[in-house]
Formats: C-alpha cells, structure tokens, sequence
C-alpha cells in the first residue's frame, strides 16, 4: 500500500470517528482495502447526512455506510455534487427496512449489500443499472416480487439466494449466465429462461420446491449441476442447443413425469436425473454420446428405455433401481457399459444379436435378442447400500487431494488437506461421493493449521458462505491464496481475519 493511500485511510477514519459511531470508522477503513483493489485508488472518502461515501479513481462514487434510522432507505443521487454510481452498503438493524429506492445514475449494486435485509419487501432499480453483486439480495425474505431492470447484464451468485417467498422474477435479455445457486430457494411457480442465457449455473435454481413449470430456450447450452435439483417441475423438454446436462442436474424432480431430450443434446452426466420417481418413459437421442454414472437411478416408475443409435457409452448403474422397467433398447453403436447397468431393475435388455451390448446383457442375465422371447433373468438381490448413498451429515470423506466433511443438504466443508507437509492445496468447486455431487460451501476452522509449507492454495469454490476461525493459521507467510476471479471482491471480505500473515495475498 502507498503512502498516500494509507494517509488517505488513516485521515478518512478519524474524519469519520467524528460523525459516525467507532464501529463504522472501522468498518469503512477495512472496505477500503477490499475496494480498492477493484476500483482503483482512494481519492476521498468522505460523509454527507447520514451516508457514508467512497470516491475511487476509476469514477466510482460508492455509497457505503447509512447511518440513520429510517424504514425507507432512500439512496441519494448526488453526495458533494457528485453521482453517484455504485451502492455497497453496510448499516445496523437491517431487518428494520421495508424499503429501498436506488436513484437513476446508478451501475452497480455491491456483493452482499443487501444480504439478509429481512424486512424488505420493495425495491425501486434504476434503468441504469448493469451489474448486481453475489448474494445482494441473499436472505431478504420478505420479498416476494422482484423485476430486474433491463439494462442489467451480470448477475452474481447467489443473488437471490434464500429469498423463501421470492414468487416473480424475470430475466434480462442482456443476461448470458445464471451464476451458480442465483435463486436458490425461491417460491417460482414457474419460469422461462431465455435464449439469450447460455448457461445455467450450479444449483441456480436448487430446491425451488414451488417450481413446477419450467421452459428452457433454444440458445441455452449448459445446464450445471444440481441446477434443478429438488424442484417440482412435472414435465421437461430439453432443448438440442444444450450440450450438457450436468451432474445431479434434475435429480430429486419428484414430479417429473414427461421427459423429452431433443437432439443436440451431448452428455448426460451421473445421477443427472437421478430419483425423478415419476417419469415414465425416457429416449435417448443418437447425439448422446454419454450416458453418466447413476443417470437415471431409482426412477421407480420408469417402463421403457429407448437408446438411439449413436451413443456410445452408459455409465455404472445408469438405470439401476428402477423397479418398474418393462424394457429398455440398446443399440450396436454402443461400445462401452458400466458395471451394472440394471443393477436392483425389472424387465429385459433388447437389443441386436453379437452386439456389445449382446455380450453384455449374456453376461449380467438380461437379455431379448430381437422379437425372440426373452430369456428369463434371475433375480437381483439389491446391494445392502445403494450406489448413490448419500454423504451423511458430518461424515467424512478424502477426495480431490483434500479430506471433506458433509454438512447435509447437498453440501460440503473442506476440513483439511489430504498432506499436511505439502506446499500446496486446492479446495474443490464441488466433491463426488458415490456418483452424487455435493457443493463445497465453506472451509472449517483451522482448515490449514500446521500447514508451514503451505505457500499456495487454490480456491475454486464459487460458493463459499463460511471460512472459520484460524483457517489459515500457520501457512506460509509468503503464501499465496488464488480464488475465482468474479468472486475476488467478495472472498477478499470473508478469507479477512482467518489466522493468515499480513503478508499473505489473496489473488485472482
């Protein structure tokens, strides 16, 4: 930091010990550091009523601190006869505001701004606005209708995430991705993402239980994963235009009774539509060149299977547990089945005299060679554990070079590194254990203690909400902690504080 800036910050601090409460002359000196880093350097740091401001050398003027008591939170346009173009504000008692208005000149809504403003139920945009934080709005539960200016363009994760009667939204034409776990939560009845969106993020609408309508665009490419996971959505039409439907997207759909799979679409990943206990019957279009690991497992009602000519490979228990199967067709193109594909499943394997899948089905027992009549397949006693059993609360697991800890609800903790002496770590996006996958959304306390050889540690999880305390106590004091670059902004705030050297930096 140069001397003119920390004279800035030190100068602004005691400018404002004078107007505002102690709590709030600290509070901004730690935003300081955190902004900067985003918007250039400090060029006045001032107060005007009960707002507190930043001005940065980009142009940024930054409303960051109110300290009033009002209900309506009115943001000014101008402070000191300047715009005002970006609002990353703190305050006490945020549950006390019902509502905010956001003036026209306004671009940008800071990470977590309005995060757990409880008591908001509206809120006035402007038509200049272009970016919306991560978690901005997380945890405001009393919003139930939210409309998204059209000039908005980014969306950051987990905006609305949290918002339990969140039941209207809409989404910006100028919007290409929803970030992952946007709207986690929510109460949608029913949605439509536009072809604009190119992708659909991990868990971007993860447990929208209310959700029973969804329409997915042609021009969306990627569904993440556990994108839908645990919706009420009874019918699904994916489009040729996605490529992708990603681990545990659509599992857990309960209601899903009617799936179409247009052509175009390349990879089912595992347990993608795992646990949809309604559908009935699922063809496979020859674009698939992959059908993952669990993909369709416990699809209890599911009758008959139709496998396109084209695909080229079903993973291990793709179709495992699906108690009611009539049938299912495989064609020559396929090359490649895992173990057990119809592991704890009724019904016959029909398919082609000599093919692959012939050998197979001769093999595992289940078999009907073209119109011919079946030959009868002996019973399958069902493994005392089912393949996908789920990663119980507070069990421990090593995977990725790191050990883990589950925290339930689909979610992960990183609790140390697999090797304590080495000098470098990663700490997964997401972990699989027995074909599901589970979001690592936080990193226990004192994670790297002991670890003095620790010079580089890599973050790839998009969704951290917890670091504990003395998580990196005792790392290398050169160390190096690399996080995804659109969360910068945010985890530079949360990694604050967490037992690690002054001289540690954090890094995109």
């Amino acid at each position: 930091m140069s001397y003119k800036k920390a004279a800035a910050i030190v100068m602004s601090a005691v400018m404002l010990a004078a107007v505002f409460p102690a709590g709030l002359a600290e509070h901004t000196g730690t935003a300081v550091e955190v902004e900067a880093a985003d918007h250039g350097e400090l060029v006045e740091f001032g107060t005007e009523g009960d707002f507190a401001y930043i001005e940065y050398s980009d142009g940024t003027i930054e409303i960051s601190y109110y300290n009033g008591n009002a209900t309506e939170l009115v943001i000014p346009a101008r402070v000191n006869g300047k715009q005002v173009t970006s609002v990353d504000i703190d305050m006490e008692d945020k549950g006390r505001i019902s509502r905010v208005v956001i003036p026209e000149g306004v671009k940008e809504i800071g990470s977590a701004c309005f995060n757990g403003f409880s008591g908001l139920e509206n809120i006035v945009l402007p038509s200049t606005l272009t970016e919306i934080g991560e978690w901005a709005f997380g945890g405001c539960t009393s919003l139930t209708t939210f409309r998204i200016p059209d000039s908005v363009t980014m969306l950051g994760h987990g905006v609305f995430d949290g918002c339990l009667k969140l039941e209207t939204i809409n989404i910006p034409a100028g919007v290409t991705e929803l970030s992952s776990y946007q709207f986690k939560g929510c109460s949608f009845r029913s949605i439509t993402v536009p072809e604009t969106v190119k992708r659909i993020g991990e868990g971007a609408f993860y447990e929208c239980a209310a959700l029973k309508s969804v329409t997915i665009s042609d021009g969306v490419e990627e569904i993440g994963e556990v994108a839908f996971w645990g919706t009420g959505i009874s019918s699904l039409t994916v489009p040729g235009s996605v490529k992708r439907i990603g681990h545990g997207a659509f599992s857990e759909c309960r209601a899903l009774e009617t799936l179409t799979l247009a052509s175009g679409v390349e990879r089912i990943e595992d347990a993608a539509f795992g646990a949809c206990s309604a559908l009935k019957n699922v063809t496979i279009p020859g674009s698939v060149e992959s059908i993952g690991e669990n993909s369709f497992i416990e699809c209890r009602a599911l009758l008959n299977v139709t496998v396109q000519e084209g695909v080229k490979t079903i993973g291990s228990w793709a179709f495992s547990y699906c108690t009611s199967l009539v049938s299912i067709s495989i064609p020559n193109s396929v090359s490649m089945m895992g173990y057990d594909i119809l592991s704890g499943s009724s019904g016959n394997m029909v398919c082609n005299a000599n093919s692959y899948a012939y050998e197979y089905a001769i093999r595992h027992g289940y078999i009907k060679v073209g119109q011919q009549p079946p030959i009868q397949r002996p019973v399958v006693t069902p493994p005392t554990v089912t393949p996908v059993t789920p990663f119980a609360k507070g069990q421990k697991v090593n995977v990725s070079g790191g050990n883990y800890v589950s925290l339930g609800d689909g979610k992960a903790a990183y609790a140390s590194p697999a090797n304590k002496k080495a000098a470098s770590a990663t700490v997964a996006d997401y972990i699989k254990v027995s074909g599901a996958t589970y979001k690592v959304t936080q990193i226990n306390a004192k994670a790297f203690s002991g670890c003095s050889k620790m010079k580089k540690i890599t973050i790839k999880a998009k969704s951290l909400k917890k670091v504990g305390a003395k998580a990196f106590k005792g790392i290398h004091k050169k160390a190096k902690i690399k996080v995804p670059k659109a969360k910068l902004k945010a985890y530079k705030k949360l990694l604050k504080g967490k037992g690690q050297a002054k001289s540690v930096k954090i890094t995109k």
